[in-house]
């Protein structure tokens, strides 16, 4: 499964916020793709550590998890990322997939 799921009422309730989405890929892009049709700013947290922000104040320090909330990807960036490490781009039929 996709972990913690965001419903479009949820969405509805938070329209007046931007939207910073951290969790489990399937469940970014599932909430992202909702979120943005909605017309959101989706902005998703850049955590190449598989962490949770708990995790990453633990390990490392609250200054790490706030370099990550600084500097965000879209939505898009983020999808872009996720899938090019499903499609090898060096190969023609891949990037046509992707």
């Amino acid at each position: 499964g996709c972990g913690t799921g965001i419903e479009n009422m949820h969405l509805i309730l938070m329209q007046f916020f931007i939207i910073h989405i951290l969790g489990e890929a399937c469940a970014v892009v599932r909430t992202g793709k909702i979120a943005n049709e909605m017309g959101f700013q989706v902005l998703v947290l850049n955590n190449e550590t598989d962490l949770d922000p708990d995790e990453i104040i633990k390990n490392y320090s609250a200054n790490e998890l706030i370099k990550m909330v600084e500097k965000p990807l879209t939505w898009i960036e983020f999808c872009l990322k996720h899938y090019q490490k499903e499609f090898d781009l060096s190969n023609y039929s891949d990037k046509k997939k992707y």
